[in-house]
């Protein structure tokens, strides 16, 4: 899943609170140990509820276990605190998709493409859209209509040297 492969090595676009103890749950993320990540986050979370490594960690730990709905909470406090979060909008995609919420899963996703600049990391998040925007297709939906929603460009109606990836529309 995306959120999970981008955000254990994606660096953060601001610094975070972080206390001595708070430093092991990255390194458990980002080794995969996604229980023990999320036990230290909780314990950090009960004396300090806004602590955002400990949230973010909580976060990634979450959507990389399936708990989608107490990722989407964690989410929105993370929002709150800090609204332009690459990241965030990342873990709210996966759990959206993960609840099969495939529409509001394609608004973040799109959210998250423009919050990214890197295209690389645009183009991943394009496969997941390309991928949601199939199963809208399949339930009846019309693609180049959910391109438009998604505020992108459709990709019969790209051109230039980025065709590869869509612009904003």
């Amino acid at each position: 899943m995306i959120a999970r492969e981008l955000s254990a090595d994606a660096p953060l676009t601001r610094p975070t609170r972080r206390v001595s103890e708070s430093r092991s749950g990255p390194r458990l993320a980002r080794n995969g140990q996604w229980e023990l990540a999320l036990r230290n986050a909780r314990r950090l979370l009960e004396r300090d509820p806004e602590h955002l490594g400990a949230l973010e960690v909580a976060a990634q730990s979450l959507v990389a276990l399936g708990h989608a709905e107490e990722c989407l909470a964690v989410v929105r406090t993370l929002v709150r605190l800090t609204p332009h979060e690459q990241a965030y909008e990342l873990w709210r995609a996966s759990s959206l998709q993960i609840l099969a919420r495939h529409s509001e899963a394609l608004t973040a996703f799109s959210r998250a493409y423009r919050l990214y600049k890197d295209p690389m990391i645009q183009a991943k998040v394009l496969e997941e859209m390309e991928l949601l925007i199939g199963l809208l297709e399949m339930g009846g939906r019309e693609p180049t209509q959910l391109w438009l929603d998604a505020g992108l460009v459709p990709p019969q109606k790209r051109r230039g040297a980025r065709e590869s990836l869509p612009t904003v529309h």
